[in-house]
């Protein structure tokens, strides 16, 4: 069983501070961030895969 809380943490792309905050935690450019979002969503773990060069993981 997990016990695990639900994750509501995203990234907003329309929040300049809030890209500028996840540019700052994946050490790279706020537009990087945007760019990435902008291909796989607002999920902070999608991003981080995409900004590593993983493959996208499919939905169950």
């Amino acid at each position: 069983m997990s016990h695990e809380l639900p994750r509501i943490t995203t990234i907003n792309p329309n929040d300049s501070q809030d890209l500028a905050l996840w540019a700052l935690v994946f050490a790279v450019t706020p537009a990087t961030v945007l760019a990435a979002v902008s291909e796989v969503g607002t999920d902070p773990e999608r991003v981080l895969r995409y900004l590593r060069g993983d493959p996208p993981k499919r939905s169950p």
